[in-house]
């Protein structure tokens, strides 16, 4: 099956927005939203990520000074949805993080701390153990992530960890 090229697919989505006036209204919404955030509010720098970093702060400082304390909550998803649901004055939700949370938790781990997350077998080898060892060791209270079903590792959180254990017993 032969592709389109790309001018005559942009040539069926104009005549598809042309004879919908719910695209027509969606296409306008875009353009505002372009026109109004990307080109005047980030001054049309929105892949600069140190000026993107900037305007997020600066707004972040300013709802600050403007809210009052009791009644805004700086949330950071990484911290669990305890704090959350008592903000909000809710039962406490048990069901797992999902996967934009688990990311963002571990992007957030990855940038404060600038280490790469390690997943088990890469560990249990910088370790020269097996994977039965690391299970263990982890039961024995190795510190890991484990945001969703997935297990990552720190390597100087394991290191630290495991010479802090060196120096307080002899069972490592």
């Amino acid at each position: 099956m032969a592709q389109n090229s790309p001018e005559s697919e942009r040539e069926a989505m104009a005549q598809r927005v042309a004879s919908d006036p719910r695209l027509q209204s969606l296409m306008k919404a875009m353009g505002f939203a372009k026109q109004t955030i990307v080109e005047e509010h980030f001054q049309g720098k929105f892949l600069d990520k140190e000026f993107m970093e900037k305007i997020f702060n600066e707004h972040n400082e300013e709802v600050k000074n403007y809210v009052p304390a009791k009644k805004l909550l700086v949330y950071d998803v990484c911290e669990g949805r305890e704090s959350l649901c008592e903000f909000l004055d809710i039962k406490v939700l048990v069901e797992p993080l999902s996967e934009i949370e688990a990311f963002s938790c571990l992007e957030s781990l990855v940038n404060e701390t600038k280490q790469p997350l390690l997943n088990r077998k890469e560990i249990a080898s910088i370790l020269n153990i097996s994977l039965v060892t690391l299970t263990e060791w982890m039961k024995k209270g190795l510190p890991y992530h484990k945001p969703n079903r997935r297990v990552y590792f720190l390597k100087d959180e394991v290191i630290d960890y495991i010479k802090s254990q060196k120096n307080h017993s002899s069972g490592w």
